[in-house]
């Protein structure tokens, strides 16, 4: 429990740092990889419309709660366990004039704060990779979503097997110690008691959203799938690791097709 709470006050302050540069870095569209596309994939698995009743987990910034507040009149309503997160995502909503559609809460997603059966959909982009527990999380969305209604969420999934290398907490941070098998993913959900689960591979919007970025900055696929296989064989050496390290890491375990990007779906059934 201990090593757990250090974990998620760990990536509370990576993402908090992060926030301070999103504009500037590749992580403004990498809280959700594959952008819109993928978060339309969500939207029309989860079966949100005009008027329905969302959770976003993990909501980070607020993009995908506005997205849906403006874009299907829906009702939204995001958390996340940073505050400063919460905060900016807030004084976004006000900006837009979406406050009447959207709020955001700080929360754990292991323990969510609503009552049963409360939500017509719960989705989370990204995220359930960065939860120590996936099940609890799967349980807590499922138990505040009506039944016959879904949860969706899409994530970083292993093609195989990574090095030891990348298990430590900013490699956790970055959406790759935390990931898991498809299979596992799936497990996961039939565990947590959800039926007709449903899989779709996402991987090919992502890999194209960062052969575009890497094309927008000038910089050879190659030479970033090189730079990267070289860092994570020194990474047992190097104590002081960056996000630039960490970015060239991810960018090369995409383009290799180490690790993809699948969207799972699940079912409450009725009690």
């Amino acid at each position: 429990m201990e090593d757990e709470a250090r974990l998620k006050n760990f990536i509370v302050r990576y993402y908090e740092e992060r926030l301070k540069t999103e504009s500037k870095r590749f992580i403004s569209i990498c809280y959700h990889p594959g952008g819109v596309e993928t978060t339309d994939r969500v939207i029309e698995e989860a079966g949100i419309g005009e008027g329905s009743i969302v959770l976003d987990v993990a909501s980070g910034p607020g993009d995908t709660a506005i997205y849906l507040a403006a874009n299907l009149g829906s009702n939204v309503v995001g958390i996340d366990l940073s505050r400063k997160m919460v905060d900016y995502a807030d004084s976004l909503v006000k900006g837009v004039e979406l406050h009447h559609q959207v709020k955001f809460v700080i929360a754990d997603a292991e323990r969510l704060p609503f009552k049963d059966n409360v939500f017509d959909a719960a989705i989370s982009e990204c995220s359930l990779c960065l939860l120590p527990n996936t099940l609890k999380a799967l349980s807590e969305m499922k138990r505040v979503v009506k039944p016959e209604t879904k949860v969706v969420v899409s994530d970083v999934v292993l093609m195989e097997n990574l090095p030891a290398s990348l298990n430590n907490f900013l490699s956790y941070a970055s959406c790759i110690a935390g990931a898991k098998t498809l299979d596992e993913y799936v497990d996961e959900f039939k565990k947590a008691g959800f039926k007709e689960i449903r899989t779709m591979n996402l991987s090919p919007y992502v890999v194209k959203q960062i052969r575009q970025f890497l094309q927008d900055q000038n910089l050879n696929p190659k030479e970033i799938m090189d730079a990267g296989e070289n860092l994570i064989s020194k990474l047992p050496n190097k104590k002081d690791t960056s996000f630039k390290t960490y970015e060239t890491i991810s960018f090369y375990l995409w383009l290799c097709g180490k690790i993809g990007y699948s969207m799972i779906s699940g079912v409450k059934p009725e009690s």
